[in-house]
């Protein structure tokens, strides 16, 4: 039975027709990747099927019992609450059953009537095996791990969720949704706000999920990861479903679109000859079989046209000089804000030509990294030099370099003395045309300033380019056409993405961001970097088996890493202690012999619900000491 079935679904807004007619169903087990260009209706088809909004045409069902999970753009959430009670209401028949079992609990402590007291036990039993049926014991564990996952530290646990960045909050969101597991879960670009590390926990939740999954993204390497079906938007109204992930869907849609082609082709040929017969015998002595052509035209049920492709932006970058061999050189640099060091003792040698790719989590120093390189930012400690004739582009994250009374085309004008013809003409090439190269800075999408950003910082020829996040907001066609032309540039390119399709087609060396702002350069592509650390990590699970060996690469273990791995180890221990004695305690709470004895039936109690904190208070450990281990890898 399906989860969900759109039928001749269309949506309008205003009088534009955003799509339709969409026929379509979730069914369990689906892994939905929902792709199409920026304004396609994506979101408004989510949140149809959400029951968010009612469509302009047809009907959407929905299973009388499936539960639906959407994540929002703006979570809603009580002033006040951290990040874990809001997380933790995801939850909330847990702790209703927590909340049932204290107050029987306590209720047992005060009743000295055998008969009572029984009826209490029965009813705390059947609260504790529904607490331990809906996964009461490791609720506490869950939620942190989920947190923990998506990139919020405990430092962030139990700060008030209005005072996290729009960043933190979307992640809390979107760790809510994933601990409550919905029959149906609607993620609209989740990895949005994720570094890689944390994309990479996503995928792996998302490829374990139990229920269907409709995910809405530009990341090609996340969908070929987690999809086993494409649904897309093609930008005219149109809407078509393959099967597989994206890779397999492209090539489906291009076997797809070259078949509909040819017998667009072969049809308009059929016509073109039956119309020329007709004209030529009408009135003349076949003037019976044209008549009969000409029925077989007006019979004939003809092939639409298939519409372009949504036109891409046409970039080209126009190198500069030559320039110096070594273009940047970095010596002894350090950086911090405030007490935090995000920069110790970074030495670095850039040559020209080289096409460098920088990793780390999210505020671990990326960008203070590039803006040093760039120039834009003097490093507290150190030193930074430009190579001779060097002439830097800097794609900065921040978009406040717009003036907000200024136009797109205003804004286009003061960067470089052109005509409006020419300036028209040349911002078409990113995709604003017509009345677009007249709106208001102000009121631009996120994709439409990163389109301005990358046209203005592409007006003048230049022989280093730094990138900051050049992706965000870009759709699918948007990151491939950047990708084409940054491919071809001729000069240095360093770039901080947590695109993996676009990190492993440009870059060739890595910078990645190790704990306490160290930096590893790796010569290599990002897969060849992904194998290397798999294989360090596996040789030192290795030798950890091996007691009394060094382990291979014993001077890059971090100081301290050594007991937190003994304290892990003693704790992992205290867990299965206290899960036996919970297992034995819980079979002589199903023994009705114990309640012959209300003084040995509460002791028992008593003890059971000390061991279920204690086991609450390993599992926090145990996740402490995952997390601190994992910052020291």
């Amino acid at each position: 039975m399906s989860l969900v079935r759109l039928v001749d679904v269309h949506r309008y807004y205003g009088d534009r027709h955003l799509f339709g007619p969409v026929t379509v169903s979730v069914e369990a087990g689906d892994r939905i990747g929902f792709i199409g260009p920026n304004g396609s209706g994506k979101t408004s088809l989510l949140r149809l099927i959400a029951g968010i909004d009612q469509p302009s045409g047809g009907r959407v069902y929905a299973a009388q019992r499936a539960t639906l999970g959407y994540m929002a753009q703006e979570p809603q959430f009580e002033p006040g609450a951290t990040a874990y009670a809001y997380v933790m209401e995801a939850l909330a028949h847990i702790t209703r059953l927590r909340e049932e079992m204290r107050e029987l609990e306590a209720a047992m402590s005060r009743e000295d009537d055998p008969g009572a007291l029984r009826i209490l036990l029965d009813r705390y039993a059947e609260a504790t095996e529904a607490f331990e049926r809906a996964g009461g014991y490791e609720a506490d564990a869950q939620v942190r791990g989920t947190l923990y996952g998506l990139g919020l530290g405990e430092d962030r646990f139990h700060r008030p969720f209005e005072t996290l960045s729009g960043g933190e909050q979307a992640r809390a969101a979107l760790a809510r949704l994933l601990v409550a597991q919905p029959d149906i879960l609607i993620l609209d670009e989740p990895t949005n706000h994720l570094d890689l590390q944390a994309i990479e926990w996503l995928e792996e939740a998302c490829r374990s999920y139990k229920g269907a999954l409709i995910v809405v993204s530009h990341d090609r390497y996340f969908l070929d990861a987690i999809t086993n079906r494409i649904w897309e938007l093609d930008g005219h109204g149109g809407f078509y479903t393959y099967r597989g992930n994206y890779t397999a869907a492209v090539a489906q849609r291009e076997a797809e679109r070259e078949r509909r082609l040819k017998e667009y082709e072969a049809q308009q040929e059929e016509i073109a000859r039956l119309e020329a017969y007709v004209r030529r015998y009408k009135a003349g002595s076949r003037a019976t079989m044209a008549k009969s052509r000409e029925r077989r035209l007006q019979r004939m049920e003809r092939i639409e046209r298939l519409p372009a492709d949504p036109t891409p932006m046409r970039l080209r970058l126009r190198e500069g000089m030559r320039g110096s061999r070594v273009v940047v050189q970095l010596d002894g640099v350090g950086h911090r804000y405030g007490e935090t060091t995000v920069l110790r003792d970074v030495n670095l040698v850039v040559e020209r030509g080289e096409r460098i790719g920088i990793l780390g989590p999210n505020g671990s120093g990326k960008s203070t990294l590039l803006s040093i390189i760039a120039g834009r930012l003097k490093p507290a400690e150190g030193a930074a030099y430009l190579g001779r004739d060097i002439e830097v582009g800097f794609y900065s994250q921040q978009t406040e370099v717009f003036n907000p009374g200024n136009t797109v085309i205003d804004e286009l004008l003061e960067a470089k003395h052109m005509t409006v013809p020419e300036a028209r003409s040349y911002l078409a090439r990113f995709l604003f045309e017509g009345d677009d190269v007249f709106k208001s800075v102000s009121i631009l999408s996120g994709g439409e300033r990163r389109r301005l950003m990358l046209a203005k910082l592409l007006l003048s020829p230049v022989n280093l380019l730094c990138l900051d996040e050049p992706t965000n907001h870009l759709d699918i066609p948007s990151r491939e056409a950047l990708e084409e032309a940054l491919s071809e540039y001729g000069g240095t390119l360093l770039f901080v993405t947590h695109d993996r399709y676009f990190l492993t087609r440009l870059a060739d060396r890595l910078i990645a961001f190790e704990p306490g702002g160290r930096i590893r350069v790796f010569d290599g592509d990002y897969e060849r970097y992904r194998q290397a650390v798999a294989e360090e990590a596996a040789a030192e699970r290795a030798a950890e088996k091996k007691p009394g060996r060094a382990r291979p690469d014993e001077a890059k273990v971090r100081p301290g890493q050594g007991s937190v791995r003994r304290r892990l180890g003693e704790v992992e221990a205290r867990i299965e202690g206290l899960e036996e004695e919970k297992a034995s305690l819980e079979q002589l709470l199903a023994d009705t012999a114990l309640y012959t004895d209300g003084e040995r039936a509460r002791e028992v109690l008593r003890r059971h619900r000390e061991v279920e904190e204690e086991l609450a208070e390993a599992y926090e450990t145990w996740n402490e000491l995952v997390a601190a281990l994992s910052e020291g890898e």
